[in-house]
């Protein structure tokens, strides 16, 4: 299935749409939910019109800016994000304060490296290279008792048409809080900071 979408309000009921004609009701962790029967790619055509046009979602512009600038710094505590949407405390475990799964800091100190740093450097050497990937998933997940464990897995860049590309791989999402909620903003963001960096925009 795929989605090709102007913008990400576009992408929202255009999914809706999607989900209405093919969805099929499947039991989770958090009850019964209406899911693809498939994998689903979504496109987005203009992806600097980010923040989902709608009022039941009310979407918080303030906190996606500010959950882009925490993930950016590569930060997982709780403290910050939470001042702007209270709920972020509800994936903490314990009280350790800290979020595992903050994208964040899985791309930039989890694994002992920076790899937006690297993922730009890479670019800029070798913009034909096709192993530019930058990973939040690790093996450890896949047992790991947490609140908050990745959805979004991996993220691809690749030079096209002197262009920056950018595949976002998703292990499992809903599209109200997830897709074009939050992850629309944020990864939209890290996608404008690398063209950014590495001069392909």
């Amino acid at each position: 299935f795929k989605i090709s979408a102007t913008n990400v309000t576009d992408g929202y009921y255009e999914g809706l749409k999607l989900l209405n004609r093919v969805g099929q009701h499947e039991n989770s962790r958090n009850g019964e939910v209406l899911a693809a029967p498939g994998p689903v790619l979504t496109e987005f055509v203009n992806p600097e019109y980010r923040v989902l046009n709608s009022a039941l979602r009310d979407a918080n512009p303030f906190f996606h800016v500010m959950e882009a600038i925490w993930m950016l710094a590569g930060r997982n505590d709780s403290a910050f994000v939470s001042r702007f949407v209270q709920r972020m405390n509800t994936f903490v475990d314990g009280d350790s304060g800290v979020l595992n799964g903050a994208y964040g800091h899985r791309w930039r100190k989890f694994f002992n490296f920076d790899q937006i740093l690297e993922a730009s450097t890479m670019l800029r050497e070798y913009p034909e290279s096709r192993r530019v990937v930058i990973s939040m998933w690790s093996a450890d997940d896949l047992n790991f008792r947490s609140k908050d464990i990745p959805c979004n897995t991996h993220i691809y860049f690749r030079v096209v048409n002197n262009m920056l590309d950018m595949t976002v791989c998703n292990r499992s999402n809903d599209i109200y809080w997830g897709l074009f909620g939050a992850n629309a903003v944020h990864l939209s963001i890290l996608h404008e900071v690398m063209a950014e960096s590495t001069g392909y925009r």
